[in-house]
């Protein structure tokens, strides 16, 4: 009997959700257990298991309630993340030294789990998944990225005019402090000039209140141990975040034409990891190709090819490798060479 995909989505995000908010009702070692679980056993399952066959596009007649299954796990999943910044002061007071793991690894959560969810919910048409999907990055603190994955990312992705799309060589810790600030700068003056100044409606205001408040919540239910909790896993989230944009767009450039311009967007622009259990962890974030194609379709409906540019291994393990430069370099920049040949 094979499970409907939404299953095994639900099963991959929720389990460690689940471990999180045990250890905060019950003290023990469900923190350590979550974080074995986003790391150690995500990353031994992808190994262990055989490569993704292309996933099947749904029907006209199951479409609609995969759909509605999928979106109702995104808001469980959100509200879930935004409960556990409210219990991550009360952790640190109370749980001691099991307070540094559950740190850890709702750090790991946010990362791993929340962020490819709000990115999934900026995409969508409703106005409430969009304000959900803002508020889920603002509320560590990083609100400008969905304003600077939309209007610049998308847009100008595999080109100099895209800051987080990494030019080959480019180590990661050279790129995080150059492409953080250029999103944020460049987001803020196109959402600007959007709202015609800095008006009521302009989503920056909205962002850093956000993120003031649980800063503030943070320092006034547990002090500087809760502040600092709250900094450190919001300071661990932006580096996911970016790790994330980094990995799955290194050295890829799009050609420029006898007119000046870039090609159009192709499937060759992005890189893939089609990892089974990292598949359903990451909300299909790793299937990035057809993402960029077809922003609008939903997590359950991605696919990929044969074609597409592949990473060598998962993408939680191709983040530890980008966080080492020269082992990257030594394992992508052959790859990114032998694949632009190919071009």
């Amino acid at each position: 009997m094979r499970l409907p995909p939404i299953f095994l989505f639900a099963a991959a995000t929720l389990l460690p959700l689940a471990l999180l908010w045990l250890e905060v009702f019950v003290v023990g070692p469900f923190g350590l257990l979550a974080l074995i679980v986003l790391t150690l056993v995500a990353g031994l399952v992808d190994h262990l298991s055989p490569q993704m066959t292309p996933p099947n596009h749904p029907t006209a007649q199951d479409r609609a309630p995969k759909l509605t299954a999928a979106h109702i796990l995104q808001w469980v999943l959100g509200i879930g993340h935004l409960g556990l910044i409210l219990a991550l002061p009360f952790m640190v007071a109370q749980a001691g030294a099991s307070a540094g793991l559950f740190v850890l690894a709702f750090a790991s959560f946010a990362g791993q789990i929340t962020h490819p969810n709000a990115h999934e919910l900026i995409h969508q048409a409703p106005r409430s998944s969009r304000r959900l999907g803002h508020s889920l990055y603002a509320s560590l603190g990083l609100g400008h990225h969905a304003s600077a994955h939309l209007l610049i990312h998308h847009p100008y992705v595999a080109t100099e005019k895209d800051p987080n799309s990494a030019e080959l060589g480019v180590g990661f810790w050279t790129y995080l402090p150059r492409a953080w600030w250029a999103s944020f700068h460049g987001a803020l003056r196109r959402e600007t000039a959007r709202h015609g100044g800095m008006t009521w409606r302009h989503p920056y205001l909205w962002h850093m209140a956000i993120a003031a408040l649980f800063t503030i919540y943070a320092y006034a239910a547990a002090g500087l141990w809760g502040l600092m909790a709250y900094l450190i896993v919001a300071t661990l989230f932006h580096i996911q975040v970016m790790l994330s944009d980094y990995i799955q767009h290194y050295g890829l450039r799009r050609r420029i034409g006898a007119d000046g311009r870039p090609q159009p967007q192709s499937a060759r622009d992005s890189w893939n990891a089609p990892r089974p259990y990292s598949h359903k962890m990451l909300l299909a974030a790793p299937l990035h190709s057809d993402h960029h194609l077809n922003p609008s379709r939903s997590y359950v409906e991605l696919t990929y090819a044969a074609d597409h540019p592949r990473l060598p291994y998962s993408l939680p393990v191709m983040a530890a490798l980008a966080t080492l430069p020269p082992l990257w370099r030594r394992v992508m920049d052959p790859r990114v060479t032998k694949w632009a040949a190919r071009k």
